[in-house]
């Protein structure tokens, strides 16, 4: 098959889509999140392992970063929890890196906007909520232990859907 076969484009897409869901519900699933989100990255790789070796190879300069994150086991106090964390650096940048380079900008935006989504509706239909210490309120939490990390999914899906819409606008203003 082709790199640019209709077949290979979806499960691009749907590696997309599954990555970036388990990546927002590490939090709230933990392990099960996890296995989901290498399963993904082992998707993105497997379905052309050539050309993903080549992407990744491609910008040398986006590696920096977790380079340094797994140099840090050197100086570390907790040299285990450095190397732990370096090597999951190193695999979100790879996810990273394919997803960006395995769709166009449009459809990348679109399939996190909808992974998103799914995720937003998850957490309105499972989440809980938990009372405040102090004033005895009570805050929703979604699935996540704290109301931050929903308030950070929320505002993702905020910036995904204004980035859809003007897509959408400048498409149709296009005469597309």
């Amino acid at each position: 098959m082709t790199l640019s076969s209709p077949l290979m484009h979806l499960i691009r897409c749907a590696a997309i889509f599954a990555g970036w869901a388990a990546l927002t519900l590490i939090g709230a699933y933990g392990q099960m999140a996890v296995l989901i989100f290498l399963g993904s990255l082992g998707l993105l790789i497997m379905v052309q392992p050539l050309v993903a070796l080549r992407l990744l190879g491609a910008t040398p300069a986006v590696w920096l970063f977790p380079a340094f994150a797994l140099l840090s086991v050197i100086w570390s106090i907790v040299p285990d929890a450095s190397l732990r964390h370096g090597i999951q650096l190193v695999l979100t940048f790879a996810w990273a890196v394919l997803a960006a380079r395995s769709a166009t900008p449009r459809k990348l935006i679109a399939t996190l906007f909808l992974s998103t989504a799914l995720v937003v509706v998850l957490n309105v239909l499972f989440g809980t909520s938990n009372a405040d210490p102090l004033t005895g309120q009570g805050s929703f939490r979604g699935l996540f232990v704290s109301r931050n990390k929903l308030a950070l999914l929320l505002s993702i899906f905020l910036l995904l859907g204004f980035a859809v819409l003007l897509g959408a606008l400048a498409f149709a203003g296009a005469g597309g």
